[in-house]
């Protein structure tokens, strides 16, 4: 008998979707079937193994008021595993293509393969341990359902290339990242109650997010004037080197939720936008997402942030 409960812990977490005496037929429609329930099932997953990780980083006096280093790695990869799956689920919901759906695949399995590299680091406990050995059950069932429907997902799927977005929307995507991380980071640092880091890690990431916010407006305009692949590709091989950068510094001065969460946003567009055209050759296809017509690139706009430490309306410090 199917049975179907809500999320949680203990013995309701395994019967989710499908339970049980389902005979597997190799076609989509039995790949589709059961996709979405394994699906949510990781996702669940998910949950319980960031509650009880919190909860175990929280006990060893790890996480106050955020986790930092290794650990906020951890959690910051838990995270986006989290939502990539939910994006898949989403995407797969909403009758995406095939090629879209391939790519969430990908960026789950690349997710996942972080988050194991930093559970050794982690420690954790037996709750830690058992949920993370109940994901790590669950995913090999995402991706068993996946292989089965892309097997025989020909002719079932959307235009990929109506599906697949230009290098001028993911340019504009990251824009649109850049002003929300920035307000909040400026308030983070700025906290009243904060002690920053020693060695003014602060300074150097609003440094280093000047000189991002510089790269990405070349990057727009490059795009906007119709350079060739190789220019644009250049040009986002700097963005994500300076990305990876600005990563180490925020692991180092342990931001809150809602500035990590806005950081991920636009660290994805940047990995997307990599992902894209960061290898492509010439005649790969890449430079088919070339916009047809020249538009000017839009302006990076954005709250300022005040210097670490500076009055309101002080000026110094940071330089923008």
């Amino acid at each position: 008998m199917n049975k179907v409960v809500t999320l949680g812990k203990g013995k309701n977490r395994w019967v989710l979707g499908l339970a049980g005496g389902v005979l597997i037929s190799a076609n989509a429609a039995f790949g589709q079937s059961v996709l979405p329930s394994h699906l949510q099932q990781s996702i669940s997953d998910v949950v319980d193994l960031r509650n009880s990780s919190v909860q175990f980083l929280q006990g060893a006096g790890r996480w106050f008021p955020a986790p930092a280093g290794d650990d906020a790695k951890f959690a910051r990869n838990l995270q986006e595993l989290h939502d990539r799956l939910q994006g898949f689920k989403t995407d797969l919901d909403n009758g995406e293509s095939i090629q879209t759906l391939r790519s969430d695949m990908n960026k789950v399995n690349e997710s996942s393969a972080s988050v194991e590299t930093f559970v050794p680091v982690l420690g954790g406990n037996a709750e830690t341990a058992q949920d993370w050995s109940r994901l790590q059950s669950d995913l090999p069932q995402v991706r068993q359902d996946f292989a089965v429907m892309e097997a025989h997902s020909q002719g079932n799927a959307r235009d990929d290339a109506q599906a697949k977005p230009t290098i001028p929307e993911l340019a504009q995507q990251l824009l649109s990242a850049i002003p929300p991380y920035k307000k909040s980071l400026g308030q983070f640092l700025n906290m009243p109650t904060r002690v920053p880091p020693s060695q003014n890690q602060d300074l150097s990431l609003v440094q280093m997010l000047k000189l991002f916010e510089d790269q990405s407006g070349q990057f727009v305009q490059e795009v906007g004037s119709g350079r060739s692949l190789s220019i644009i590709q250049e040009e986002s091989k700097q963005l994500k080197y300076t990305a990876g950068k600005m990563e180490d510094l925020m692991d180092a001065i342990g931001p809150d939720e809602p500035t990590a969460q806005a950081w991920q946003q636009l660290r994805s567009s940047v990995d997307e936008i990599y992902a894209e055209i960061g290898n492509a050759s010439e005649g790969s296809g890449a430079d088919y997402f070339m916009p047809d017509a020249k538009q000017p690139p839009p302006a990076v706009v954005g709250p300022a942030i005040q210097s670490p430490g500076a009055s309101p309306g002080a000026s110094g410090g940071s330089g923008f």
